[in-house]
């Protein structure tokens, strides 16, 4: 298989050539930073990468969600008729998909290359280039553009289209969480992640922001590899708080009931490094499922918060029944918190806002003591009647 770039020219790149790769990658960033989905998110992309080569069609594709070994197509550019000339579903032999995932970014290939990889045009292009898209070892899709001259890859290049995959690759492991999720059905919440934003994540969406803004000033090329840099690195980090967020959807109340759902999420943050201590047994009473979800869902936020914010290693859990409302206690012995300079939303933090929204949607309430160097206690009550809203 011949999947070498050609030569690279002495010359480095040219101001102009710079510009137009920084000015390529902060719009695929834009579009992964803002609210259009991956399907706006696909189309820069494949404009961008169209551009950068002078390719006739660039087609993207993702992993088929019934999980075949196969690539479905998601999108094409130019879109106007060109879908045609692209196959809607790619095979994908075990030996191709070792292919794609140890790919170390693109890959300029020959028709007699589909040995091993399908030609994804028809007719079949005699020089294409692979895109694959990864994610911590995972094949979150690949890109696919045909052109009927050869693909040359100088450096400039390859650095784009890696950042490109990069960015492409956190939006496909979004949508794919986010179809997951949905498919769980989650404790009856709409999956919204804008409306449940975390501090990290926001000061990492900021963060991008702020780089895209600096890349579309078009900077020099030092400035720009170093903002590109730290752009990849808050996307990245964004993507974690994302993927985590997730996961702690997915702990929803299992069939042996409540005392098996908070021991196994209780589990989850002992296999991170926090040791969380539970006191006495889970009550096992008939509760209205909508009290139990919110239970989950703060004890899930409060032990996340101890692991960001508390500076400690320890964590204690009670749960109780007075009368006929369930309560919770998480407490720490960490750095504290003054009551009196609560985080709020207007700050930027969104984590208490969160906690006291769910548990006035049942009727309960939330509570927060504590001292600076004297640990936080959150209490949650929620009324487990019949007649709990």
């Amino acid at each position: 298989m011949n999947a070498d770039a050609a030569p690279a020219l002495d010359r480095g790149p040219t101001s102009n050539e710079q510009s137009s790769a920084v000015t390529a990658v902060a719009r695929v960033a834009r579009a992964l930073v803002g609210a259009g989905g991956l399907h706006q998110l696909g189309g820069d992309a494949l404009s961008a990468i169209s551009e950068a080569l002078d390719l006739q069609v660039v087609a993207m594709y993702l992993p088929d969600p019934d999980g075949s070994p196969v690539l479905r197509l998601f999108e094409v550019w130019p879109g106007d008729g060109e879908s045609g000339r692209a196959h809607q579903v790619l095979p994908l032999e075990p030996e191709a998909w070792r292919f794609l995932a140890s790919s170390a970014g693109p890959l300029v290939l020959r028709q007699r290359d589909a040995l091993i990889l399908d030609n994804p045009f028809r007719p079949p292009a005699d020089s294409w280039v692979a895109l694959p898209l990864l994610a911590h070892g995972t094949i979150e899709g690949a890109v696919f553009g045909s052109s009927s001259a050869p693909i040359s890859l100088g450096p400039l290049t390859r650095a784009t289209l890696g950042s490109i995959a990069d960015l492409l690759s956190a939006g496909a492991a979004t949508a794919r969480l986010r179809l997951e999720s949905q498919k769980m059905e989650i404790q009856r919440e709409r999956l919204a992640l804008v409306a449940e934003l975390h501090d990290g994540l926001a000061q990492d969406l900021a963060l991008a922001v702020r780089e895209v803004a600096l890349l579309e000033s078009e900077p020099d090329a030092d400035v720009a590899r170093a903002s590109t840099k730290r752009l990849g690195e808050a996307i990245r980090a964004a993507h974690r708080v994302v993927r985590a967020e997730l996961e702690d959807r997915a702990a929803n109340v299992s069939e042996p009931g409540l005392d098996a759902t908070v021991r196994r999420i209780i589990d989850r943050f002992r296999q991170r490094g926090l040791g969380v201590q539970l006191e006495g047994s889970v009550p096992a009473i008939p509760a209205n499922p909508a009290g139990v979800a919110v239970l989950v869902r703060v004890l899930n936020e409060a032990l996340t918060n101890v692991e960001r914010h508390a500076h400690t290693t320890d964590a204690i859990v009670t749960i109780r029944v007075d009368d006929e409302t369930l309560v919770m206690c998480v407490a720490d012995h960490g750095v504290g918190i003054d009551i009196e300079r609560l985080p709020t939303v207007a700050d930027g933090h969104f984590g208490l806002a969160i906690m006291r929204s769910r548990a006035l949607s049942t009727g309960g309430a939330l509570s927060i003591a504590g001292a600076p160097g004297m640990g936080t206690t959150v209490e949650l009550h929620v009324p487990m009647g019949r007649n709990a809203s």
